[in-house]
């Protein structure tokens, strides 16, 4: 399929897509205007890996092909991440000791 976003072009001349649902209609919500990106991560894990860089990798392509808006986030992780457990228990590790 050719797509008429430069966002979609790119990550299809990059190789990141393989299969999408509704792909006509991806490709006419990024050409109307507009569009926000969010990543979050765990900010307790001990690392990242290879899956977030790929987040990180699409959150750039967004920013560069269209310059919207784009979060990276960790900070509600560690300001809630007890409340975040729901009657589990919590590591005994706070990570903002770390």
């Amino acid at each position: 399929m050719t797509y008429k976003s430069d966002f979609l072009r790119t990550l299809e001349e990059r190789g990141f897509l393989y299969q999408l649902s509704d792909a006509e209609g991806l490709d006419k919500i990024l050409c109307e205007g507009p569009v926000t990106g969010y990543i979050g991560f765990d900010a307790t894990a001990k690392s990242l890996h290879v899956g977030n860089l790929v987040q990180i990798m699409l959150l750039y392509w967004l920013q560069k092909n269209r310059q919207q808006t784009a979060c990276f986030d960790g900070w509600w992780h560690i300001n809630g991440w007890r409340s975040n457990w729901q009657g589990r228990n919590a590591p005994d590790d706070d990570p903002r000791d770390h």
